[in-house]
């Protein structure tokens, strides 16, 4: 409305300014009139236009402002989203890792994971080095002190031992020797400071079908099904043929340390030396029972290997003679006695033996005068050389009879008593058929 009533003020006074003759003073004073209306209303008209210019830029302004607010908005929106779904991500992860762990693991991911226990026990092994055999120790804490596991075949059988680390580090303070009476199982008490000391467990809960673990090469762990479970030793089959005896043998289910690997002792003996490399029948040693054990000192234990060994080798030294046959041409001595050898080569190795000496000094006499020699001479001869050694293995068996041996020992004792009563019966049938 406003703006129509200017509008038409304007044209009026254009209108009036035109006509012509207009000297009344009183349309003069009316067209001043309208003039002061018109410069008036020009006025209002234009602050209302600097004012509508003015709105019109906030509104600009705030129509941008609001458009960014909107971009902002948007972009927010969609960080929400994207954080929802992240967050749903985690929840659903751990849901599942939450099943995974109440459901039992497989036998596959128990075996793995026991594997890796038993992989940090390996600076538990020692290296136990002897002047006749080499073998491992494992470190083992039982009864508040630190101990070296280790069979009592590693230990048997030498004058002197050297225990060193998986370091490298020699050990040399040593306490109490210990036996366990039911199994080829020794343990040497440690005063050395060392780390690593394994704690076995008490009952590994080992069953038929389940698994073990042991060291194969380059340390790595290997696993064997168990098929035997014996209450003191379990068979180890064929697949640690490659592992030290001695190694620390692990439960497959917890990696945790249960025995010792052993060879099979006093059964499997043999009084004959075995060429090649025959496999060596192993059995586990359980440490994760009661074991009584047994003190003995260890120079009696190393003393007593000494004189169970000195007997087998007279043992075989008796089973050469009696395979041996003697006639005016000499003595025949390629006759097998045992395992692989012959009569002539057990006594090669013990020719510096006054009785061996004697016995090839007979066959030089026969070869040279016994076409010649009389029939008293031959059997004074023959039966001088063998009675000898018959009555050098009956004193040296009274001698070994009266022997006290320890645990281990005695079991191998008894075997060796066998094979010398065995090998004396066989010299005296030769020796009488002689006469």
């Amino acid at each position: 409305m406003m703006t129509s009533r200017y509008l038409f003020t304007s044209l009026l006074v254009t209108g009036t300014l035109l006509l012509p003759g207009c000297e009344n003073k009183k349309q003069l004073a009316e067209i001043e009139e309208l003039k002061t209306d018109l410069e008036s209303a020009r006025k209002d008209y234009d602050a209302w236009k600097e004012r509508f210019e003015e709105e019109e830029q906030k509104s600009d302004e705030l129509e941008e402002e609001n458009f960014k607010l909107k971009r902002e908005v948007g972009s927010l929106e969609k960080q929400v989203a994207s954080a929802e779904r992240d967050l749903e991500r985690l929840r659903a992860r751990a849901e599942r890792e939450k099943e995974v762990k109440q459901r039992a693991p497989s036998a596959r991911e128990k075996l793995a994971a026991a594997k890796e226990v038993a992989a940090g026990h390996l600076e538990a092994i020692v290296t136990v080095t002897g002047d006749v055999t080499k073998g491992s120790g494992t470190l083992v804490k039982a009864d508040e002190k630190v101990w070296i596991y280790l069979p009592a075949s590693t230990v048997a059988g030498n004058t002197r031992l050297e225990i060193t680390t998986s370091d490298g580090t020699k050990l040399d303070k040593f306490g109490v020797f210990e036996l366990a009476p039911d199994a080829d199982l020794a343990r040497l008490e440690l005063k050395d400071e060392v780390e690593g000391a394994l704690d076995p467990v008490e009952d590994s809960g080992l069953a038929s079908g389940g698994s073990m673990l042991g060291v194969g090469n380059a340390d790595t762990i290997i696993d064997s099904r168990v098929y035997e479970v014996g209450a003191k030793v379990i068979d180890a089959g064929s697949r640690f043929r490659e592992t030290s005896t001695g190694s620390p043998m692990f439960s497959g289910e917890s990696g945790a340390l249960f025995g010792i690997l052993a060879e099979k002792a006093a059964a499997e003996r043999t009084l004959w030396p075995q060429r090649g490399a025959a496999f060596k029948a192993q059995e586990v040693s359980r440490i994760d029972r009661e074991v009584k054990w047994t003190a003995v000192p260890i120079a009696t234990f190393l003393a007593e290997a000494k004189t169970l060994a000195d007997a087998d080798r007279l043992t075989r030294l008796v089973f050469a003679f009696a395979a041996t046959t003697p006639s005016t041409s000499g003595v025949a001595m390629s006759a097998r006695v045992g395992g692989s050898m012959t009569a002539e080569e057990v006594l090669e190795e013990n020719k510096k033996v006054p009785a061996v000496e004697a016995l090839f000094k007979l066959d030089e006499w026969l070869k040279e005068k016994g076409e010649r020699a009389s029939k008293a001479d031959l059997d004074r001869q023959i039966g001088r050389t063998y009675s000898e050694l018959l009555r050098i293995s009956s004193r040296n068996t009274k001698k070994f009879e009266g022997e006290r041996f320890s645990p281990y020992h005695s079991k191998v004792a008894a075997q060796s008593l066998e094979w010398r009563k065995e090998a004396e019966k066989k010299l005296a049938a030769t020796a009488k058929s002689q006469e």
